[in-house]
């Protein structure tokens, strides 16, 4: 019976000091450019196209990280999981 309350009473202690003692974290706090992929060999109209379609502006481009991608990229990346 002693032993039964001091385990109670020690769970207690334990469960207060979690919650007295919490540590702020934000998993979004990392202050990463998001990337912005858009192909290669698009033409100007494709390009405008995408970025309508995405709602950027070219002048926004220095808050993304700006990747140009061809079609030997893709496969290259896509083999791994399917076979062309």
């Amino acid at each position: 019976m002693m032993f039964r309350k001091k385990l109670i009473a020690l769970s207690a202690m334990l469960i207060a000091g979690l919650l007295v003692f919490q540590a702020n974290v934000s998993a979004d706090a990392i202050e990463e450019k998001p990337y912005l992929s858009l192909g290669a060999d698009l033409t100007a109209t494709q390009k405008r196209k995408v970025l309508e379609l995405l709602d950027v502006k070219e002048d926004e481009f220095d808050q993304y990280k700006v990747v140009k991608v061809t079609n030997k990229d893709e496969h290259a990346i896509i083999k791994n999981w399917y076979p062309l």
